[in-house]
């Protein structure tokens, strides 16, 4: 009988608590989790899936890519990287909605090489004009970026300011 009446009183005392406060402690307890991995991790090596010029490319600390595009920068100068779609490491991936918050994540690349690309050549003909044939030749601007930095700047869910 006292194991029941046990049973019983943990189950009214389960009724009888504010959904709202139990929702709140979650809420609490899986944003101490997220920010104690992301002071845990804050020097392992990170990835993050960058979107610049309708592209979306994943990228790492030291990686190069290629842009087909003349980003508006000299050899040499590093730029900060503002569309982030997501960041994570081997323990820890934050995903936005559609992007990250600008000052939540720091990404920084530098301009490598910045040159056009080797020709496309294209054909231009009408169907009706049997002699009728134009050759094109095209050359892209094509940009190397190299991947400096990728962190975590700060805990989530925190009051915060940074200046970059």
């Amino acid at each position: 009988m006292a194991v029941s009446k046990v049973i019983v009183r943990t189950l009214n005392t389960a009724l009888h608590t504010n959904p709202k406060i139990v929702e709140s402690s979650n809420l609490k307890n899986f944003f101490n989790k997220v920010n104690t991995t992301i002071d845990a991790t804050s020097r392992d090596r990170h990835f993050a899936v960058v979107y610049m010029y309708s592209k979306q490319k994943l990228v790492t600390e030291g990686d190069m890519f290629y842009l087909y595009k003349d980003v508006p920068a000299n050899l040499g100068d590093k730029i900060k990287l503002e569309k982030i779609m997501l960041v994570g490491n081997d323990k820890l991936t934050l995903v936005g909605r559609p992007l990250l918050d600008r000052d939540l994540v720091h990404v920084e690349a530098t301009v490598i090489e910045k040159t056009h690309s080797h020709t496309f050549m294209g054909l231009l003909a009408r169907k009706r004009s049997h002699c009728f044939r134009r050759y094109y030749f095209q050359r892209h601007p094509l940009t190397i970026l190299r991947i400096n930095e990728i962190r975590i700047c700060h805990n989530l869910n925190t009051a915060h300011t940074v200046i970059h």
